[in-house]
């Protein structure tokens, strides 16, 4: 949810050029849309929440829009799966 709270707001896009803003926005959604899937599937029926199958469409949509890259959540989620429980 952090990628999507960085759109930028009129007081923080100041310093930003207008590409830079539209860059930002376009990622926010891109990220809001995937996440959306995996926040509704563990809102209905978690149990039958196909991990294999929501990392796959990351995957497709890494490959359908490679300039918006999303790859980095199942790295992120793998590094948390690795630290020990505190």
């Amino acid at each position: 949810m952090l990628d999507i709270r960085t759109t930028p707001t009129p007081d923080s896009s100041a310093h930003l050029t207008d590409q830079q803003c539209r860059n930002m926005v376009n990622y926010s959604g891109a990220v809001a849309y995937l996440l959306h899937n995996f926040a509704l599937t563990a809102a209905e029926d978690f149990i039958g929440f196909d991990e294999a199958e929501f990392w796959l469409r990351i995957e497709h949509f890494s490959q359908a829009i490679p300039q918006l890259s999303v790859l980095h959540f199942k790295k992120a989620f793998e590094f948390a799966l690795s630290e020990p429980p505190h």
